[in-house]
């Protein structure tokens, strides 16, 4: 009888075995790195396309904003026939812009008829502006920085095209992906009622770089480097606006 209750009150305090407790720590934490995987993932998927729609954000306040100011810009005509006001460095074949001045309406400029002349500065990622900027001084590369301000941050790729016959934008002789065909030359009225043709129109390009980190998608910038290769492996978003001056002068 004794050992009969013995029996059973071994078999009561049976635990489990070190064998049995080491399996199933390690399918405890095989199931709970998978969790905890899948959760890094979709937090870092979640602060990418955060990331992603402000840098979007303001990448379309940027483009519109100097796209609206080209729209607003002078374009005289002469005695020697059609005199681009719109002065661009970077265009072409050439690498970027780096340095965009042209000349505006502008009711808060008292002086030549209300004429004001911008300048847009691109230098260390960032796109600068000044809205009366002296005829004086040059607006290029070697302009000074002083009284301008940014309007946007993490620029990896600046570029304005003057559109000829609506061919595509070039970039070294290929055209930027995604790009749209250029404008065609439109025909316009100056002051005194005289028809002015062959005015071209812009096309402006910008590329930010995505500080969260590249998620699946192409690779490539708009000039066809690996991000991957870069230093800071950032995924690129780029934009495309496009307008013509809007008034033509004397």
């Amino acid at each position: 009888m004794k050992n009969s209750m013995q029996s059973k009150y071994d078999m009561g305090q049976q635990g489990f075995t070190l064998v049995e407790l080491l399996i199933t720590m390690l399918v405890a934490t095989v199931v709970l790195g998978g969790l905890i995987l899948s959760f890094s993932q979709q937090s870092s998927e979640y602060n990418y396309q955060n990331k992603r729609m402000d840098s979007s954000q303001d990448l379309e306040f940027g483009i519109n904003f100097i796209v609206a100011d080209i729209r607003n810009s002078l374009r005289s005509q002469g005695a020697d026939g059609l005199a681009n006001v719109a002065t661009v460095d970077g265009l072409g074949t050439t690498p970027a812009t780096v340095a965009l001045s042209f000349r505006v309406w502008d009711a808060n400029n008292s002086a030549n008829n209300y004429r004001s002349r911008r300048c847009y500065l691109y230098r260390n990622d960032t796109i600068y502006f000044k809205r009366a900027y002296s005829v004086a001084n040059a607006c290029d590369g070697a302009a000074s920085l002083s009284g301008f301000s940014p309007i946007l941050e993490d620029v990896t790729f600046f570029k304005v095209f003057t559109d000829t016959g609506g061919a595509l934008p070039s970039l070294g002789g290929a055209a930027p992906s995604g790009a749209p065909a250029g404008l065609s030359p439109m025909t316009g009225r100056d002051s005194q009622n005289t028809v002015v043709s062959g005015i071209p129109g812009y096309t402006v390009l910008i590329e930010m770089g995505v500080a969260a980190g590249y998620k699946k998608g192409s690779f490539l910038d708009v000039t066809g480097v690996d991000v991957r290769t870069t230093s800071n492996k950032r995924k690129r978003i780029w934009r495309y606006a496009q307008g013509y001056p809007g008034t033509v002068v004397q």
